[in-house]
């Protein structure tokens, strides 16, 4: 008993670990395109998955691929920068008797912005360890709006953090940014 009480801190603690390195790694830029190559090579790698990430250019409209990254590199395949390609349109991740996990690319109960769908062939089905990484890491790479210039980031991070009167430091802080930028 005590030894799988050890087994299953263990894989606690390296999904800790796994979703510390999501943080780092996914939406270092308010880049889509970017933030969707960063998920699919954080997926990739960490899950052992072929792992595409489809986005909708608007709620109702069809998916389209905007990363796709295989287990054996971190380097997602260049999509097409005009848009993306169509997701029901581009080669299958992996033979139809794979192994397959989808989650929503979405914050909490928002509309989804899209899917991010893992794909193996080797091993047996994606477990509930595996299921609960990744759905952490595509809500990271939804946090922000696609669009999101310095002002909408700044309303969207104090909207999320509930913050009251938080705007007179922020412009305080903006302030002294601009006061030590070069001119």
């Amino acid at each position: 008993m005590a030894e799988r009480g050890a087994e299953r801190a263990e894989t606690l603690l390296t999904r800790v670990r796994a979703l510390e390195q999501a943080i780092g790694e996914t939406g270092t830029t308010l880049d889509e395109t970017n933030t969707c190559r960063e998920l699919a090579a954080f997926a990739a790698r960490h899950l052992g998955a072929a792992t595409a990430v489809d986005l909708a250019a608007e709620p109702g409209a069809p998916l389209r691929r905007a990363a796709h990254a295989e287990p054996t590199t971190s380097d997602p395949e260049p999509v097409d920068p005009s848009g993306g390609t169509p997701a029901a349109h581009t080669r299958p991740l992996a033979p139809p008797a794979a192994h397959q996990l989808s989650v929503p690319l979405a914050v909490h109960d928002e509309t989804p912005l899209g899917a991010v769908t893992l794909s193996r062939t080797g091993g047996g089905p994606f477990s509930g360890d595996e299921a609960a990484l990744l759905r952490p890491a595509a809500r990271l790479a939804a946090r922000l709006p696609a669009d999101s210039g310095p002002g909408q980031v700044v309303d969207e991070v104090l909207r999320r953090l509930g913050a009251h009167g938080a705007e007179d430091d922020v412009a305080v802080l903006a302030a002294r940014i601009r006061a030590r930028a070069p001119r």
